[in-house]
């Protein structure tokens, strides 16, 4: 039977499997992934160290697949999104990557950022962020001449892996269409380069192709270290998320999902007719798997991370489960304390490296019981400010990503929402959604779906806790002003 090679490499985690034709998950291994922050703001991935990590998950892999590793059919990848994963003419890292949640690149002035959002609105492109390549060539440009002058060549994460794989540089429409790309022409817009006196980079960036396409084969060097048989079919793949959002079964007009990760990605499928009625602001609109699809996405910084901080500076180390004990506890609200979870700055639905985190209604009478609550609650309201931002639509959301196991999060996201929260019994969506890719199937019909209902006494605190938590956002801004 054939198998699929399905490899995702997030921010957080890598993960390879092997998918039948039938579409079942036969082998899965997995390995935490390191960032390194070596200054405020910054956040980087060591290339290199990145593809010998999936070495050596993919040695794993093969010894547990057996036979089935001979009956390779093609290999898809998908990958965290933007930053900077830069080659000089060697095709060899120029220094670590920059990731998206970066926040160094503050080169750029107003003026200049200005001009180049009114390209980026004329032209269909995703806006400028600190964590797009643009932003960060700018800073380089300045701040490390040096790294700047020896790069050829400018990739995404899973570019980077299909590189080694086969020798061959490409990308796909959903990643490039995060920065200076036409979503609907399929093009990229040199002008942003021109504002961004960037123009010596335009041949640096590789052709996308659909994510389906079988853009090249693995070589013999790849058949040598893992065993792939060479001449394997590789497609050019997909940003993450819209690798997920294929798992999930998100693909047609008016379809919706979030992913709870390390980022908090919101998403909304639109046609090519209603981006086109629609005026944006925040986040971005990208191109999807399926031709003529849209994702609409508005993906917060502050995802489970911000759990994990919790879990080790106000939690004392405690299991997810008995710090979700601890929030059970106390009622809807946390009893009057507000959350600001911007421990590393914000993207959507604005843009600041500046805003910070804190709670407030801090009383005596408050426990870490209600801190934690309060943190929970938190993710929720970003979830639901992010949301209010896209256009309004029926229907289920569908929830995907690791903190999508706790029933206690996605019941605090429906009753915060007001909406039906739906989980799939499918696990690891994303590989499952590069099986659907790679093998053309049809969106999964899930029958066990877990669903989660607005509790409305709960919705009604919710309601005015989002005031306050919105006027806290905005106070921010006015205190930054003065």
């Amino acid at each position: 039977m054939k198998q699929y090679l399905c490899i995702d490499a997030g921010t957080t985690k890598l993960k390879a499997g092997l998918v039948d034709e039938a579409g079942n998950l036969t082998a899965m291994t997995h390995k935490t992934l390191i960032t390194e922050r070596p200054q405020p703001g910054y956040c980087e991935m060591d290339m290199n160290g990145l593809w010998d990590d999936l070495c050596q998950l993919l040695l794993h892999l093969r010894e547990m697949s057996g036979a089935r590793w001979n009956q390779l059919a093609a290999i898809g990848v998908s990958g965290q999104g933007e930053g900077a994963w830069l080659l000089d003419e060697h095709r060899q890292p120029v220094g670590k990557a920059i990731l998206w949640n970066d926040n160094r690149s503050d080169t750029i002035d107003p003026e200049t950022w200005n001009r180049a959002m009114e390209v980026c609105r004329k032209n269909h492109l995703t806006p400028l962020c600190k964590g797009s390549y643009l932003a960060i060539l700018h800073w380089m440009k300045r701040k490390e001449p040096d790294h700047y002058q020896r790069i050829r060549h400018i990739l995404y994460c899973k570019d980077w892996i299909n590189l080694h794989l086969t020798g061959s540089l490409q990308t796909d429409f959903t990643d490039a269409s995060t920065t200076a790309f036409n979503i609907f022409k399929k093009e990229y817009v040199w002008d942003i380069f021109d504002v961004l006196e960037l123009r010596e980079m335009k041949k640096a960036l590789p052709i996308p192709y659909p994510s389906n396409r079988c853009v090249a084969v693995t070589n013999v060097e790849t058949e040598a270290l893992l065993g792939i048989p060479h001449g394997t079919p590789v497609a050019a793949g997909a940003l993450d998320v819209a690798a997920t959002a294929v798992g999930l079964g998100v693909m047609s007009a008016g379809e919706k999902g979030s992913i709870l990760g390390t980022s908090l990605a919101n998403l909304l499928v639109l046609d090519e007719a209603q981006v086109k009625a629609e005026s944006f602001s925040g986040g971005s609109v990208l191109c999807h798997v399926a031709p003529g699809t849209y994702l609409r996405q508005m993906s917060s910084l502050n995802g489970t991370q911000v759990l994990d901080w919790c879990q080790k500076e106000i939690a004392d180390g405690l299991s997810f489960s008995k710090m979700e004990t601890m929030a059970r506890s106390v009622p809807a609200g946390a009893d009057g304390i507000v959350f600001l979870p911007y421990l590393f700055g914000e993207r959507a639905p604005f843009q600041s490296s500046k805003v910070c985190a804190g709670f407030f209604g801090l009383q005596a009478t408050h426990e870490k019981r209600h801190m934690v609550r309060a943190v929970y609650e938190s993710l929720a309201f970003v979830l639901h400010d992010c949301c209010r931002h896209m256009p309004p639509t029926r229907g289920v959301r569908q929830m995907a990503g690791g903190a999508a196991r706790s029933d206690f999060l996605c019941g605090v996201i429906s009753d915060v929402t007001g909406e039906i929260i739906c989980r799939s019994p499918q696990q690891e969506l994303g590989l499952m959604g590069l099986y659907r890719i790679l093998s053309n199937s049809e969106p999964p019909a899930f029958h066990e779906t877990t669903r989660f209902t607005p509790n409305r006494e709960n919705q009604a605190v919710y309601l005015r806790q989002f005031e306050v938590f919105k006027e806290l956002q905005n106070s921010f801004f006015t205190l930054k002003k003065s």
